[in-house]
């Protein structure tokens, strides 16, 4: 258990940049401001952090470039200027490629721990600065980023929306409250294993709190999303309670319209999806309710070479500002 955590916390520095974001052309109409400081600070640190990941990525290739030119001058000069002495001429030989293989390894290890560090501190700095800036409403407390910032496999188990997960990613577990009521939200992908290979069924934001329902059967209600959206795939076995042009309720519990009352479908009524926010699942059971906000590469992938585009992060405060209310009137 332990080696998997450890692997789970290794950040593998080239992958995050060669998927960094890239916004499509139709996107940068103008450019990019920043309506708030926290997002401004951000820009700021990633800046600090790409000139640093290019200056290693750099000196690491140089590096390299000089071993080898060693192994390959050491191996053309060595046998002309001493012939008569071939053990002499081996043990050079040898030397130089071993001390060359050894300097590149040893210089490639360092780098990869030290830039997973540095990687670690930015992506914290991330989630902080991003929380900060979308708990900046009424309501909410001071959000404190938790440490190493994940869940556990059965923890996204529980919110009964999805079958057959069989691994879970995350990173950036924040607790906070809302009007007295503790939560937490962490970024997070499920997935499944589908013909020998991975695939996602949920990628997005994880909200979760107790709730005054306990009962067993679980309350779903499913916001339909676009054509990016990964709906539950754990309601077949629940009834179709309600199904409008916005949002299915599925629910087997025979109190569902008593916890979903005409004053909460007002409230869902006024939650839209949009283009960061591809679709949202409200699952409900044993006094515990989550919420899986489900978005893109938009606002999922963090910044790295790319500067940092602060809109879909200012959609999400939107969308956690009306959503809270209603995860609020549930818990009444």
């Amino acid at each position: 258990m332990k080696k998997q955590e450890e692997k789970q916390e290794e950040v593998v520095v080239e992958n995050e940049v060669q998927n960094d974001y890239v916004p499509a052309p139709e996107e940068e109409v103008k450019p990019i401001e920043y309506s708030a400081k926290p997002l401004e600070e951000i820009e700021q640190e990633r800046q600090k952090f790409f000139k640093t990941f290019r200056i290693q990525n750099t000196l690491k290739w140089i590096i390299s470039v000089i071993c080898i030119a060693a192994i390959v001058v050491g191996c053309i000069v060595v046998p002309n200027v001493i012939k008569d002495n071939d053990n002499l001429k081996t043990g050079l030989m040898l030397g130089i490629v071993v001390v060359a293989l050894a300097g590149t390894f040893g210089y490639s290890v360092f780098t990869k721990r030290s830039m997973n560090g540095k990687m670690k501190k930015y992506f914290n700095f991330y989630y902080k600065k991003v929380n900060e800036f979308a708990m900046d409403q009424e309501g909410f407390s001071e959000p404190v980023l938790q440490e190493p910032g994940k869940i556990d496999i059965d923890f996204f188990r529980d919110t009964n929306l999805y079958k057959d997960i069989v691994d879970v990613g995350s990173r950036g577990l924040t607790e906070f409250e809302y009007n007295g009521i503790p939560m937490r939200i962490v970024d997070c992908a499920g997935q499944i294993k589908d013909d020998k290979r991975m695939r996602p069924v949920f990628v997005g934001k994880l909200l979760h709190c107790a709730t005054k329902y306990l009962g067993e059967q679980s309350i779903v209600i499913y916001f339909k999303g676009n054509e990016r959206a990964l709906p539950p795939t754990n309601v077949s076995e629940l009834k179709v309670v309600e199904d409008n042009t916005k949002y299915v309720i599925y629910s087997n519990s025979a109190d569902v319209k008593k916890i979903v009352k005409p004053a909460i479908k007002k409230m869902l009524d006024g939650i839209e999806m949009n283009k960061v926010l591809v679709d949202l699942a409200i699952s409900m059971h044993d006094g515990k309710i989550f919420v899986c906000f489900g978005y893109d590469d938009p606002l999922m992938v963090l910044p790295l070479q790319n500067q940092f585009d602060p809109r879909p992060n200012e959609q999400f405060k939107k969308d956690l500002g009306k959503v809270i209310k209603v995860v609020e009137a549930l818990n009444k």
